[in-house]
This record gives structure tokens, sequence and C-alpha cells, in this order.
């Protein structure tokens, strides 16, 4: 199957705001070395990541997320 040559474009909303994202969308699930992949795929050239959890977030989760945050704010 053939690559598309174009990079992806996706409209998301946040709050009440729109805005565009040109380029990779990653979205993650949880897991052994989530942070190790989340790196790899910046420095690859990810322009956004999605944070997926199921279920409640626990004081832990909400830590990861805000360490993702600022791992993706490097980028």
């Amino acid at each position: 199957m053939a690559h598309d040559a174009h990079p992806l474009h996706i409209v998301a909303t946040r709050h009440d705001q729109s805005f565009s994202l040109n380029g990779v969308y990653l979205i993650t699930d949880q897991g052994e070395g989530l942070t190790e992949r989340i790196e790899a795929a910046l420095r690859g050239g990810v322009c956004a990541v999605q944070y997926r959890h199921k279920g409640v977030l626990s004081e832990a989760d909400r830590c990861e997320a805000e360490a993702i945050r600022s791992q993706c704010q490097r980028y």
C-alpha cells in the first residue's frame, strides 16, 4: 500500500477554540515505556500527541499527563 506524500491535516477543537494541525498526530496508549515512545515520536517529527487513558485518572496518571505535556513543549 502506497503512503500519501502529503502530511495529515487535522482540525481539532480545544475548549471553545478551533485550531489546525499539520503533520503527524500521535494517539498514545497506556503502558510501559510511554515517555520513551513519545520521545522517539517527537524526534521523528510528530506535531501533536493525544494522551489516551480509559477510566478515571488517578493522581499518578495526572502527573504522567503533565510530564508528557512538558516533554512535548520542548519540541
